[in-house]
């Protein structure tokens, strides 16, 4: 059901620091305490702090930079006027396009995270990132249900979005156009996001995509 909201952990600066300091060295010594290590000296942070900082290491840095993007998309877009005023088919969209961007050029980083969360022992991590990425998504467009409608929606939108992310990192297309037109498709497949079925398709027809 709805997360409560949680109060800013006082040390989330530091580790944000860290965090963002170690995506260059994540791209040749992946999510590794190597990579947090160099980040800390390179912040001026006491190495011996990371432990307190990421008490499962390079897992808990990757959790941070997920929750990270999330919430860097609900800032970019909760201050649109424009974004707003969309119809939540499109929000869905313009919410999931917006985190490829923000994090567009950290790909490399992003793909050794799902590299790391693909291992069976973080199979329920992998899982949750993924949850609360949809349910930020589907919060930031408005959703207001407490029903079973919560979780179709949230289930729906982990299959459309995963298989968008896969695709987007290999996407060399410029502003990634390849993936927005990909992400078109899986959403017209889908077809129906809970109650706004309506919605939907008079979305697909404005865009002048079929749909039955």
């Amino acid at each position: 059901m709805p997360n409560k909201q949680k109060q800013p952990n006082p040390l989330d600066s530091q580790r944000e620091a860290v965090v963002m300091a170690a995506l260059p060295h994540v791209v040749f010594d992946g999510w590794s305490d190597i990579s947090l290590q160099r980040a800390a000296t390179e912040c001026g942070i006491d190495a011996d702090l990371l432990p307190l900082l990421f008490p499962k290491g390079a897992l808990d840095a990757i959790a941070f930079h997920s929750r990270w993007a999330d919430n860097a998309v609900t800032e970019a877009l909760s201050k649109d006027k424009a974004f707003a005023k969309m119809p939540v088919p499109v929000k869905i969209r313009t919410g999931i396009l917006k985190r490829f961007e923000l994090v567009a050029d950290q790909k490399e980083a992003v793909r050794k995270s799902l590299s790391l969360l693909s291992m069976p022992l973080n199979a329920a991590l992998s899982l949750k990132l993924l949850h609360e990425t949809c349910d930020s998504l589907w919060q930031l467009a408005g959703d207001e249900a407490t029903d079973f409608n919560w979780y179709t929606k949230r289930i729906t939108l982990a299959g459309v979005y995963s298989s968008t992310l896969y695709y987007w990192l290999n996407d060399e297309s410029k502003n990634s156009t390849n993936t927005a037109a990909f992400l078109d498709r899986r959403l017209n497949n889908v077809r129906v996001f809970g109650k706004w079925k309506a919605e939907c398709q008079g979305w697909f027809s404005k865009l002048g995509m079929k749909h039955a």
